[in-house]
């Protein structure tokens, strides 16, 4: 059995104005036991469900794949990152236990941000300080 809040991420509704516009969700690839929010019940949410919490009007919703997936969109890049490992996972029939997605997500997201060090020649180095001062988007990788 799990509180909701252990893992979430952030999601926008951009299709449907009867659903809440921002909410918390995941996705249970497992059946679980999932605990209701200021309550002490627990709800057992089915496999491959996604499981939604909406804290303006406090309420835990359950949708499909099919119906989360033509509502909401991902709110912020961790969210993005996950969306797509669950679309990647379930296109790939790939089934992971709930306890190692955020553990493998969240390490995705750390490798991203790592700052990692370079070594440029002097052609690299005036190539980047140009398109510094031209305000060009930086790719490290092509210096």
């Amino acid at each position: 059995m799990q509180d909701l809040n252990t893992y979430f991420l952030q999601f926008q509704n951009i299709a449907n104005p009867k659903l809440p516009s921002d909410l918390d969700a995941r996705f249970c690839f497992q059946s679980e036991m999932v605990k209701i929010p200021n309550t002490d019940v627990f709800l057992e949410v089915p496999e491959n469900t996604w499981i939604a919490y909406d804290e303006k009007e406090d309420v835990l919703l359950t949708f499909t794949i099919d119906q989360f997936s033509n509502c909401f969109i991902p709110s912020n890049k961790k969210s993005q990152k996950y969306f797509e490992f669950i679309t990647d996972s379930l296109n790939n029939e790939y089934f992971p236990a709930n306890e190692n997605v955020f553990d493998v997500l969240t390490d995705e997201v750390k490798e991203e941000f790592l700052e990692k060090e370079i070594s440029l020649n002097l052609k690299g180095r005036l190539r980047l300080i140009w398109d510094l001062l031209l305000g060009k988007k930086i790719n490290i990788s092509k210096y």
